[in-house]
């Protein structure tokens, strides 16, 4: 339950991690340039700045010869894309060394480009590997999800396996006397990980995650970047720690928002800022991008629910929505929203910035692991998909516009060869009822020691039936409800977050009301942090 991190696996039992450290170590040693790629999301954007911060900061290496290149989402794609590759090639100087972070495994073609070119090519990804294998161009490639890995915690993020391969290069400059004994490790980096791993929404079951998010946000709080100091101000956190729903719900979405709106480059400068005023700039273009990102959003929500309602039959179990409208980057967050409403496999897409090809987005529910279907999926159907990368429960793909149908047709058998006819609906799990005595702030406490909260690993919810005595629309974003609600002669606070689809919607419930719900006990910090409140998950009159 609270692993330190004494418990992590040892990075010299990754995959190939003897090839990858041999390699950067010579060229560390002869000051070669080396290049970084990664992904725009928050895991590719922290598995950068850890990259870069270990070759720079801990082991010396010139700012010259670090390139770093991360694909634009719009323009260029997810990960190692031809349009990156090519940027790569005709860059100058040309790197001698290419580390890959959160991406790699699928890119055997663009590798093998730059292995003819004369660059070695270290993948660090966490990404499932595909039918045909991993790169076999690749010098190296570093990915716990490997058949033949010995690593204990596949798991991990993209920005974990990095700063693992960085842990491990240090220790091989230590013991070939490059480094002193005593050079510092890399646990300040932590911060970085604990970020990425959170925002990827890796499984918070596993003790590597567990552990490294723990002493990450410890690290955080310390407030040693100038960028968490920009943020505490933003925020208006003073001395509040910054906990592991700010990861998720305030730092992670501001950083992602960037890749998926603009040039994700402003999101790794925020993180990398030397000053709090420079930190406190990039701040101000992530938040702006955020709120585009939350208004093309809930555009995208509207149009999509209600193209997936006309066309959902009960026996569905797989959604797959395309419009010509849709934005690219914001795909992953409206197949979530669809998937809470629906309760089915759902996929999201719309044209990509090349002719001729469509990108989509893929989440999944409990028992469909949709990476395992892509996989199969690209073993039955060879070409059909593009490019994929793909978690159990997430996952994205690049296939022709006319492919589609096709496409569809596939999910879904790969989907019923899973579960079988299986009729999905929406689940919401709960943990049981609380007596009334339960309701108070050191049960939250109790539950707080349960932390780090997410993925795998979810936060306790309660069923509980109450009388709504009354119920208000709040929130910039009209569609969040502040409720005042009653049992046993007690008055409590609860909000529900996203309860309408949209400003305006009718209201599910009124004062007079029986609310059963599920819901989470939660701090009121409007009322100093000492009471208590509702989270309402979801909820419905009693008699529904």
């Amino acid at each position: 339950m609270q692993p330190s991190l004494r418990n992590l696996p040892d990075p010299a039992t990754l995959p190939d991690i003897d090839a990858a450290t041999t390699r950067l170590a010579r060229a560390i040693e002869r000051g070669d340039v080396i290049g970084i790629c990664t992904d725009y999301d928050v895991d590719g954007i922290t598995a950068h700045t850890i990259l870069r911060e270990a070759l720079l900061d801990h082991f010396g290496h010139p700012s010259a010869a670090v390139r770093p290149y991360i694909g634009h989402r719009l323009h260029d794609g997810y990960g190692l894309s031809d349009n990156v590759c090519a940027r790569i090639l005709a860059d100058e100087p040309r790197p001698d060394v290419l580390i890959t972070a959160d991406c790699g495994t699928s890119d055997a073609a663009r590798i093998e480009r730059l292995a003819a070119a004369g660059i070695d090519v270290i993948v660090t990804d966490h990404h499932g590997v595909p039918a045909a294998g991993v790169p076999a161009a690749a010098l190296a490639t570093v990915n716990p999800s490997r058949a033949d890995s010995d690593f204990a915690d596949p798991a991990v993020a993209g920005c974990a396996v990095a700063w693992f391969l960085m842990a491990q290069l240090r220790r091989v400059l230590i013991g070939a006397g490059a480094l002193a004994a005593d050079a510092p490790k890399l646990a300040n980096s932590l911060d970085l990980v604990a970020l990425g791993t959170v925002a990827d929404a890796v499984s918070l079951f596993s003790p590597t995650n567990r552990a490294v998010v723990t002493a990450g946000l410890a690290v955080l709080n310390q407030r040693r970047r100038p960028c968490w100091r920009a943020l505490a101000r933003l925020l208006e956190r003073n001395d509040n720690a910054f906990t592991v729903e700010d990861l998720g719900f305030q730092i992670g979405p501001r950083i992602n928002a960037r890749g998926r709106v603009a040039d994700p480059l402003a999101a790794l400068n925020f993180l990398t800022a030397p000053d709090e005023d420079g930190a406190r700039g990039y701040l101000a273009q992530l938040d702006e991008d955020n709120q585009s990102r939350r208004e093309i959003e809930r555009r995208m929500v509207d149009v999509a629910r209600v193209s997936a309602s006309a066309a959902l039959a009960p026996s569905d179990q797989v959604i797959c929505v395309f419009d010509e409208s849709f934005h690219p980057g914001v795909q992953g967050i409206v197949a979530s929203r669809l998937l809470d409403r629906f309760g089915r496999v759902t996929a999201v897409l719309s044209p990509a910035a090349e002719a001729g090809l469509a990108t989509g987005s893929l989440r999944s529910v409990d028992g469909v692991d949709v990476g395992q279907g892509l996989r199969d999926l690209d073993a039955r159907h060879p070409g059909m998909l593009k490019r994929f990368g793909e978690h159990p429960k997430a996952a994205g793909v690049t296939l022709a516009l006319d492919s589609i149908e096709r496409f569809e047709r596939a999910l879904v058998a790969v989907v019923r060869e899973q579960i079988g006819s299986r009729q999905l609906q929406p689940v919401r799990w709960h943990d049981g009822e609380l007596p009334p005595t339960a309701f108070a702030i050191d049960t939250v406490r109790s539950l707080e020691r349960l932390n780090p909260f997410g993925r795998g690993f979810e936060p306790p919810s309660f069923y509980g039936e109450f009388e709504v005595a009354g119920v208000r629309v709040v929130g910039a974003d009209p569609v969040h409800l502040a409720l005042d609600i009653g049992r046993d002669r007690e008055r409590r606070r609860a909000i529900w977050f996203r309860a309408l689809g949209a400003a305006g919607d009718p209201l599910p419930l009124a004062r007079g009301d029986r609310m059963a719900c599920v819901f989470r006990l939660s701090r009121d910090d409007y009322r100093g942090g000492n009471a208590v409140q509702l989270i309402i998950e979801h909820a419905r009159r009693a008699s529904a």
